[in-house]
């Protein structure tokens, strides 16, 4: 029998809210280090949270929004681009250890569209421009 997908959801701040009212709550018999410590993870959860994803997540999605479905790729291809946008940040824009013609002559063997490449590398400069 085929597998059920699970669907993958992002966590909440609401959830946070919980954790936080439960260590307040429920564990008052702790002593008072213990719940500090408590209290002082679950704010930095929180704060982790609303930063937000890393740069490669957030390339990822403005890639697939403005290249990827605007240009009509079969979502079977994705894959492709997705390893190529994770290349390139890697590579070329984090440590600068090969340039970009290297990292899109690589994913052109590979069957990638180099127009498509060209217009991630565009959405990619703005993405992690500061």
């Amino acid at each position: 029998m085929p597998r059920k997908a699970s669907t993958v959801t992002e966590p909440r701040s609401q959830q946070y809210d919980f954790k936080q009212s439960l260590i307040r709550t429920g564990y008052g018999h702790l002593p008072e280090d213990l719940r500090a410590r408590a209290l002082a993870q679950v704010d930095a959860q929180k704060a982790h949270w609303a930063q937000g994803f890393g740069v490669l997540h957030r390339a990822w999605l403005a890639v697939v929004e403005r290249v990827l479905a605007a240009q009509s790729v079969p979502k079977l291809q994705y894959a492709t681009y997705k390893a190529y946008t994770n290349q390139y940040i890697s590579k070329v824009v984090m440590k600068g250890s090969e340039t970009a013609d290297m990292v899109m002559a690589k994913f052109t063997r590979l069957g990638a569209d180099s127009s498509i490449l060209t217009a991630i590398n565009a959405v990619i400069g703005e993405v992690t421009s500061p």
